[in-house]
């Protein structure tokens, strides 16, 4: 057997991000050996593609050896050894042989367990830490007349556990719906076997402490699609290329593909969907922008949608999916939102290929057609992957197989993207659509879909549990919730903002009393909501500072995210445009504030004691509230 130890200078097992040696150990002569020293560290200034170079060059001198021992490994470095089928074995402190032996007889020992079929799960390393494993997959292909509930439940209600690894072909349904009565958790760890590895645990331990990331995202893991729900948002009805193969005008409830929508919501809108589906639906981890435009030919409504929902809703999973053309330059501003996983349709590496994919795209104000398209496409693609990656966002590359296109192309696209960093592929077949050039070809059959993905997983890890969602799809994956058509029609043909969604209103005030400032000038703005005993302040706000430009006003409608509406003596016209599609109702007057705020809260008319058109600016104004005349 052969084990390998990642050690400091100093004898310590140290974790994998520190400078250290990689010592290969062997007992083929009786006795441990070393036979071999690999100096390995991964430096700060190196991006994704050198770190995974340096993992891949070390694992290929032990690709032989059955354990890594190391204090901390986490995230694709662990994905690279898992794949190498080598184990991973965590231990902090001075390294000495006699660990060797102690690994050694436990992997024989579970070796041994498993040989004899056991219908039980098995004790993992020292009874005492009460973890456990459990091969459910091979015990129910031994014996079809046994089943997982009879075989798991009476085992996580009444032996007390901190950890069970359940290796099964997919996280049973029954386990997915039994999580709170039975009060544990569930995760995935990191398998290449093609087999599920869920990590289950007491729902007071703490996964994240184990380095595995929760498995609560139905499309990038397979295990997490029977207990956890998604929903698409459907914020982005623009788009900024014309596939062969896309038509999203239909709209059909009982049609189930990209680009189908019910009907589209603005940012606020989509807060308020969102909190009824939330009540609906018990598990929903997962919140996605995925058209049925591009989130990026709607950047706007993009970015405020999320900012509003994670604000509500900030322990949930952030995703999207775009054609990646005008993806790159709101990287750092996903990140900053909080989003966590990006998909990104890439049909070609190849701008000949490409160019037979797409009637046309528009960048920059421009159009293009055939190869130069296909060109301008591929190389903002390409760009956004390492970028993702460097913020630490799962990527998942998508390619439509279209026959007689790009079916023996695709695992070309997988290898670059690999290259680039990119996490997980998803091969999806064409769907013939009406009124499209693609419209009369052949869908692709089940020999094609699986050669494309046989060849395509040679380079990245592949998704086959696609269930091409809608625009607007909401629960599982794959059962959809019916009620959603009619809420969406409900919510999108109804008033814009609500008290509930938005309790606050803003005011510019230079002494407390009247609404008397331009907008320009003010340096704070006074909040205030309405109680049953009248209108109540709550608290001051700063404004943006000035000279920020259009940035400044961005900036105040995120601050006043929780306000249907602001009160101002006069506003230039950028700020009134900006605050308006966020949602935020402006009104202008002189006045009581009382009066205004009975307008807004109670929809009455609102007394102006003077004409604020008179003190109405420009966009370009730096005057001192009284109506400079700047335009």
């Amino acid at each position: 057997m052969k084990i390998a130890v990642f050690v400091s200078k100093s004898g310590n097992i140290f974790p994998l991000y520190e400078k250290g040696t990689v010592e290969l150990y062997s007992d083929e002569t009786g006795q441990w050996q070393c036979i071999k020293h690999i100096p390995f560290a991964i430096y700060n200034d190196m991006n994704f593609v050198q770190v995974r170079e340096a993992i891949q060059a070390m694992v290929a001198q032990i690709d032989d050896c059955k354990m890594f021992v190391v204090d901390t490994i986490r995230g694709f470095p662990l994905t690279i050894i898992s794949e190498n089928r080598i184990g991973v074995w965590k231990h902090s402190g001075v390294f000495s042989l006699p660990l060797l032996d102690h690994i050694k007889n436990e992997l024989e020992r579970i070796e041994r367990e498993q040989s004899m079929n056991s219908t039980s799960p098995i004790v993992v390393g020292d009874a005492k830490n009460e973890e456990f494993m459990f091969d459910l997959a091979t015990v129910l292909k031994n014996d079809s007349t046994l089943n997982s509930r009879d075989l798991l439940f009476p085992f996580l209600k009444d032996t007390p556990f901190q950890k069970l690894e359940l290796i099964c072909q997919h996280l049973p349904k029954w386990l997915g719906n039994a999580l709170e009565e039975l009060n544990i958790q569930a995760a995935q760890a990191e398998s290449n076997d093609g087999l599920c590895h869920a990590i289950i645990t007491p729902s007071t331990h703490p996964i994240a402490e184990n380095n595995l990331a929760p498995s609560v995202h139905p499309c990038f893991d397979e295990s997490a699609k029977h207990m956890h729900a998604r929903v698409h948002l459907p914020v982005a009805p623009k788009c900024n290329i014309q596939c062969n193969y896309c038509n999203r005008k239909y709209d059909c409830v009982n049609e189930s593909r990209p680009g189908v929508t019910s009907a589209v919501l603005s940012p606020q809108q989509a807060l308020q969907y969102m909190k009824v589906l939330n009540k609906k639906l018990k598990q929903l981890s997962v919140v996605g922008i995925a058209g049925p435009g591009d989130p990026f030919a709607n950047p706007k409504e993009t970015l405020e949608t999320m900012r509003l929902i994670k604000q509500e809703f900030p322990e949930k999973i952030f995703c999207l999916s775009t054609n990646g053309l005008e993806l790159y330059p709101y990287i750092d501003e996903l990140a900053e939102v909080g989003v966590s996983h990006v998909t990104i349709t890439i049909n070609a590496v190849d701008p000949e290929i490409g160019a037979k994919a797409y009637s046309w795209i528009r960048y920059d104000k421009k159009v293009y057609r055939g190869i130069e398209g296909a060109k301008v496409l591929l190389e903002n693609q390409l760009k956004c992957i390492p970028k993702l990656k460097e913020k630490g966002i799962m990527v998942k590359i998508n390619s439509i197989i279209i026959p007689g296109v790009n079916e023996n192309h695709i695992p070309e696209v997988a290898k670059k993207c690999a290259e680039l960093g990119a996490d997980v592929m998803n091969c999806i077949p064409l769907i013939p659509t009406e009124e499209t050039d693609f419209a009369m070809l052949p869908k692709p059959d089940n020999k094609m879909i699986s050669q494309v993905r046989m060849e395509s997983v040679k380079h990245l890890k592949m998704m086959n549990h696609c269930a091409r969602c809608r625009a607007d799809a909401a629960g599982l994956l794959g059962q959809d919730i019916a009620e959603t058509y009619t809420l969406l029609h409900e919510i999108s043909t109804g008033k814009e903002i609500s008290n509930c969604t938005r309790p606050y209103v803003a005011v510019a005030t230079i002494q407390g009393t009247l609404v008397n400032q331009h907008m320009g000038e003010a340096k704070e703005l006074c909040i205030y909501k309405q109680t049953p005993n009248g209108f109540q302040y709550v608290e001051k706000r700063n404004t943006p500072a000035a000279g920020l430009g259009d940035k400044r006003w961005v900036e105040l409608a995120r601050m006043l995210a929780d306000c249907q509406a602001i009160l101002v003596s006069g506003i230039g016209d950028n700020p009134r445009t900006m605050l308006n599609s966020c949602g935020i109702k402006v009104v202008e007057m002189m006045g009581l504030i009382d009066d205004g705020l009975d307008g807004i809260f109670n929809n009455k008319p609102i007394k102006s004691i003077t004409n604020a058109d008179d003190f109405k600016c420009g966009s370009r104004c730096k005057g001192n509230t009284r109506g400079c005349g700047c335009a």
